[in-house]
């Protein structure tokens, strides 16, 4: 029988009404939480901070804060559902997982879209917040099951690289750009599912800063200061206390550790620069905030992300303005698909944040940003290939030269996004899918292609569809440089950002 998440009213099976009901406590006045992202501004402000569920898009703005995570999980709940790989729960044994799926898809034929008192039941078990809120160190943690927690997904830029190099065989991609090395790390069902995207993104661009050739980030991000949910929230209140962001610790009224509030990129601006780690807030406003030439068409503002995104994965700098003739013959002259020096970037819209980790090409001239959702789970065969191939990439690096290792990184496909064909004695050298004979003849196991089908359905997972509808986003990206100075600090202590209009 589906009960209503907010009053505990109790409805029959189907009821045409209880969408309605439920929403009803969504119309009433809640929590009225004055926006703090007014005062960033470099060149311009980055608007009202909105609220809107990431997933349905209702507007949730106003609403206490139980209220939004009683949506949003209802939501979540919705999705798991119909989703494929919404559906596992990646803080569960297998057979734990089978009794999930089996329970959602008893509630589903009974006609129940919601119990209320079930799932939050589900997701508020000591054991759950304890293990949803593990690190591990992407540079020197263990790849074996027992060190790796499950929501935790390395070398998935490499295992995208391999999926684009069989889609641009099959004609359906004609070039790609991706990120350096990134670790996906979703959501804990038990612990923060419905409230966590913006911790996680952080996580996801601390892990990338760590692997960082020679990092200056690293003891920053070790030992007792690693970078779990609940220290994210410890540093974000240091922060606080040291005199940043003054807006933003109205809006939160000064409270944030132990809590399921959500957090974005002025927040993480706040806590990164105090930390001393660079970062810049790119702040892409809607076209009624742009001026532009009377009678026009004002250009919508994700295609202004499409273009800044190439430039910053084409280019040292995301603010120079490229020359047209000389970017397509860079590109012309480069692989299909290759790996950037560029880190990732933290995407924020419609209340919801995701880590850009490339951009893609088809032959229509479409371009597509590639994403790591933490809300997402990444797919069972792809999360096993990315553990595969960085298991070889930790092999060769411990037994090669750093410097072999650089001007070699990105020549292992031809021009038409096929493997390379080792010779000689390079041939001969095994990697850990490969048998050695006792007569010492190697035996290599060549994988097949997926289908057509089974390749869009794995890519899907990190294709964003087109947001043209979506009026603003923002940016917070890494130059991955030296840790800022003290004075640097102290000049960040207002949050600010760099609006981009064209």
């Amino acid at each position: 029988m589906p009960v209503c998440p907010i009053c505990d009213t109790d409805f029959d099976a189907g009821h045409p009404d209880f969408e309605a009901h439920v929403h009803s406590h969504f119309d009433q006045d809640g929590d009225n939480a004055s926006a703090h992202d007014d005062d960033i501004e470099i060149i311009g402000s980055i608007g009202p901070r909105s609220v809107e569920c990431f997933i349905c898009g209702a507007h949730l703005t106003g609403l206490g804060e139980a209220h939004q995570n009683a949506h949003v999980s209802a939501c979540l709940d919705r999705r798991e559902r119909t989703d494929h790989f919404e559906a596992q729960s990646l803080y569960s044994s297998e057979d734990e997982e089978s009794t999930q799926q089996n329970g959602r898809k008893a509630r589903s034929a009974a006609g129940v879209l919601w119990d209320g008192k079930v799932f939050a039941s589900q997701r508020k078990g000591k054991d759950a917040r304890v293990e949803g809120d593990r690190w591990w160190d992407p540079v020197r943690g263990g790849l074996s099951t027992h060190d790796l927690p499950p929501n935790f997904s390395p070398g998935i830029v490499l295992a995208l690289k391999e999926l684009l190099l069989r889609s641009v065989k099959s004609k359906e991609t004609r070039r790609a750009v991706l990120s350096r090395h990134a670790v996906h790390i979703k959501g804990a069902f038990g612990f923060d599912g419905s409230w966590g995207c913006g911790y996680r993104n952080a996580e996801m661009s601390i892990a990338s800063l760590l692997l960082l050739p020679n990092s200056p980030y690293t003891s920053l991000f070790s030992g007792e200061s690693e970078p779990s949910v609940r220290t994210i929230q410890n540093w974000i209140n240091e922060a606080w206390r040291a005199g940043y962001d003054p807006a933003g610790r109205a809006h939160f009224k000064g409270k944030i550790v132990g809590t399921s509030k959500w957090i974005g990129p002025s927040d993480l601006y706040a806590m990164f620069s105090y930390l001393g780690v660079p970062c810049t807030v790119y702040d892409f406003p809607k076209p009624a905030d742009r001026s532009v030439p009377a009678m026009s068409h004002p250009e919508p503002s994700y295609d202004i992300l499409l273009r800044w995104v190439k430039r910053y994965y084409n280019t040292i700098d995301p603010d120079l303005q490229e020359d047209g003739e000389n970017s397509d013959s860079f590109l012309c002259n480069t692989p299909p698909v290759r790996i950037s020096d560029q880190l990732p970037l933290m995407l924020q819209h419609n209340g919801h944040s995701r880590t850009i980790v490339g951009y893609e090409e088809d032959f229509r001239g479409r371009t597509k940003l590639l994403l790591l959702d933490p809300g997402k789970a990444i797919p069972k065969h792809v999360r096993e290939d990315g553990l595969k191939l960085l298991k070889d990439e930790r092999t060769r690096a411990s037994s090669t030269p750093v410097s072999a290792l650089e001007s070699a990184s990105d020549d292992r496909a031809n021009e038409d996004g096929t493997n390379k064909i080792r010779e000689g004695a390079d041939a001969a050298q095994p990697t850990s899918d490969d048998e050695v004979g006792p007569d010492g003849w190697v035996k290599r196991k060549i994988k097949k292609p997926k289908s057509g089908s089974a390749l869009s359905t794995s890519l899907s997972v990190f294709r964003m569809k087109p947001q043209r509808e979506q009026k603003e986003f923002q940016v917070l990206a890494f130059p991955g440089t030296e840790l800022l100075s003290l004075e640097q600090r102290a000049d960040r202590r207002k949050p600010k950002s760099v609006r981009v209009i064209v």
